[in-house]
């Protein structure tokens, strides 16, 4: 089995990454579990090197999945049976500043894939969606996959219309919406991720900054978890569109106190105005791809937590 991976080096698609090197047996070559090549596809504008498993072989240039030429050429050249594509733009709040970008890439860059994918005769197309942004802000804040989307950023707009483009495919596609992933790797500079950036501004002793009363609830579900679901779905037919979530909500000001406590930080936090395109309160309900996989998250939020940080520590 041959596996691209678009955004292979970022947060969760380089531990998806790590994941399939250890498939990499040559005593199984030509089972269909068995990893025989996998390729990176990333234009390392938020990924980085650091996060290169060097088993897995980087695409030669820095090939951005809006320019289909380049592109084209890694299909070409590895003739994927899988495509893994968590290559986008993440953050709610840069798509609301500038959403023809957030447009380019996560609905005409996964266009491109899907029609590479096809041409090329991809078996089996693994996207990872959103959960988090794709509901708005539902009526109950636990969500499954038959509630409304109804997306208040471009972010989760957008990522609607690619899950749109992919059941239109002829490709064998599922669509996994995440909840608010964390982890080890994750920026902690950037927009998005507040459980890396509230540990980044804590080591530091910078106050952490809350958008609103911080009594907006989220999913927070661990980098592994999300792994184990992605690897479910290529080991099996499974194909759809699922939540992958815990079900529990935590508050932004529930998770402050939790960090400060782990952390040991003795200062206070800053408030902002609620920024808009964010939702209010959102969990999801995972029972339908426990019902099709048995998956279940395993890392408790605490946990989680515990082992982000020791990841800063080292």
């Amino acid at each position: 089995m041959k596996v691209l991976v678009t955004g292979g080096l970022g947060f969760i698609g380089s531990h998806l990454v790590d994941s399939l090197v250890d498939r990499m047996v040559p005593s199984k070559k030509g089972s269909w579990e068995t990893v025989e090549k996998i390729v990176i596809v990333d234009n390392q504008s938020t990924g980085s090197l650091d996060n290169w498993n060097r088993k897995a072989q980087l695409a030669p240039r820095k090939v951005d999945i809006r320019d289909k030429k380049e592109l084209e050429k890694a299909f070409a050249e590895l003739r994927p049976d899988v495509v893994f594509h968590l290559a986008a733009q993440v953050s709610v709040i840069k798509s609301m500043k500038n959403p023809h970008e957030d447009l380019e890439i996560n609905v005409e860059g996964t266009r491109n894939l899907i029609e590479l994918a096809e041409e090329y005769g991809v078996r089996k197309f693994i996207f990872s969606s959103t959960g988090g942004a794709i509901y708005g802000d539902p009526q109950f804040p636990l969500c499954n996959e038959l509630t409304p989307i109804n997306p208040m950023s471009y972010y989760g707009f957008h990522k609607s219309i690619a899950e749109v483009f992919l059941r239109h495919s002829k490709l064998n596609t599922c669509s996994l919406r995440y909840a608010n992933v964390f982890g080890p790797r994750q920026d902690p500079c950037g927009e998005a991720g507040v459980v890396s950036i509230f540990i980044g501004r804590m080591l530091k002793n910078v106050r952490p900054l809350i958008y609103g009363d911080g009594e907006q609830t989220r999913d927070f579900i661990f980098v592994s978890d999300v792994v184990d679901a992605n690897l479910l779905v290529l080991d099996n037919d499974t194909q759809g569109v699922f939540n992958i979530g815990t079900r529990k909500q935590t508050s932004v000001n529930q998770l402050f106190e939790i960090l400060k406590r782990l952390t040991g930080y003795q200062g206070i936090e800053l408030r902002e105005p609620e920024r808009e395109g964010e939702v209010r309160h959102i969990a999801l309900d995972y029972q339908k791809f426990n019902s099709a996989t048995a998956w279940i998250p395993k890392v408790s939020l605490e946990q989680g937590l515990y082992i982000t940080l020791q990841s800063f520590q080292k």
